[in-house]
């Protein structure tokens, strides 16, 4: 809702521009800024937009990598655009966006934001644009998103009900867990299209587990509108639901 109210704002402000803008590439990427980004998500029905700062050791690693992955994409034909925005030179208008942290990234499907929560490697990243972008492909993001440490806190602000399920891979508990998680999960995006529902492998992310007192596997956090609540039920998938419906 933001990002609409934002863009609409942006789109009274500017001026009557052609039909199809020109926009500024390097390597395969368009460069954007505040003048231009509207146009961009006007002129591009599926576009891919990185907030990031040069300074920033992990937007150089990842910067090649975006490289990589919009030439694959122009390769294999796709209609989707890659595009990056100086978020530390552009301060005030990345502020307006949320983005509180580099690198963020945002997929615009026909002008709708959607946050780009997985690995920043080429692979995953192309499957992922590949699959939001088909023409008819309604979904909007993977039931049960894969957060890490550098895209926890981002998700904890973009959605405001998150379940989010801390696991070991190794833990039976978990195993056993884990299709009911994902039962719970599509149930709810029935019911209740507004609960996210995520994971952390708390093996991989120990500090991050850490920092959120997990003392065993699966430990269940519900972050709810700034606050947050523990989840100390059956690990199920109906006594789950129940239990969101109450508190949600």
């Amino acid at each position: 809702m933001k990002h609409a109210m934002l863009l609409s704002l942006l789109a009274l402000a500017c001026t009557v521009t052609p039909a199809l803008s020109y926009f500024p590439e390097e390597k395969g990427i368009l460069e954007l800024n505040p003048s231009n980004y509207v146009a961009a998500v006007r002129q591009f029905p599926y576009l891919m937009v990185e907030f990031y700062a040069p300074w920033c050791p992990y937007c150089q690693t990842f910067a090649p990598k975006y490289e990589d992955a919009a030439l694959r994409l122009t390769t294999t034909n796709s209609p989707a655009k890659l595009a990056k925005l100086d978020a530390s030179r552009y301060a005030t208008f990345a502020a307006q966006l949320k983005v509180q942290e580099y690198p963020t990234m945002y997929f615009y499907r026909q002008g709708h934001p959607l946050l780009y929560n997985g690995q920043m490697e080429i692979v995953p990243l192309v499957r992922w644009v590949q699959r939001v972008s088909r023409p008819g492909n309604t979904s909007k993001m993977p039931l049960v998103m894969d957060l890490n440490s550098q895209n926890f806190d981002s998700a904890v602000r973009t959605y405001p009900i998150l379940l989010v399920e801390f696991y070991a891979p190794w833990c039976p508990h978990c195993q056993k867990f884990e299709p009911q998680y994902l039962n719970a999960a599509t149930e709810m995006a029935r019911i209740n299209p507004n609960v996210k529902f995520a994971k952390v492998d708390a093996t991989q992310e120990l500090q991050l587990a850490a920092q959120h007192d997990v003392q065993f596997y699966p430990t269940l956090k519900l972050f709810h509108n700034g606050g947050f609540k523990m989840y100390d039920g059956p690990r199920e998938q109906t006594s789950l639901i129940n239990w969101l419906l109450e508190n949600v």
